[in-house]
């Protein structure tokens, strides 16, 4: 089964961030839609790191919406292009 991600992100993004991405970055996923006040920040790190990664995943950037809104959006794009797709919730871990 394909994944659709949201991605809560509380907080500015670092690179130090990158490899929990590329962690995320994987066949099996179809979409990941970024929550946050900083989430274009994020969507571009994300599709910089799929390009290197060469692999295609659909991102899309939630300013501010609010959780329950991108997780919506992600069933709602999962139903559309009607692909059985478990959606996951993810935080961000702690980084230092």
């Amino acid at each position: 089964m394909k994944r659709c991600i949201v991605l809560l992100c509380d907080r500015q993004y670092a690179h130090g961030y990158d490899e929990f991405l590329r962690g995320l970055i994987s066949d099996d996923v179809e979409l990941i839609a970024i929550e946050g006040g900083d989430s274009q920040q994020w969507e571009e790190a994300i599709d910089w790191l799929c390009i290197e990664i060469d692999i295609f995943i659909v991102t899309t950037a939630h300013g501010g919406g609010g959780e329950d809104e991108a997780i919506a959006f992600a069933h709602g794009w999962a139903r559309l292009a009607e692909l059985p797709c478990k959606v996951d919730v993810l935080h961000l871990p702690v980084w230092q």
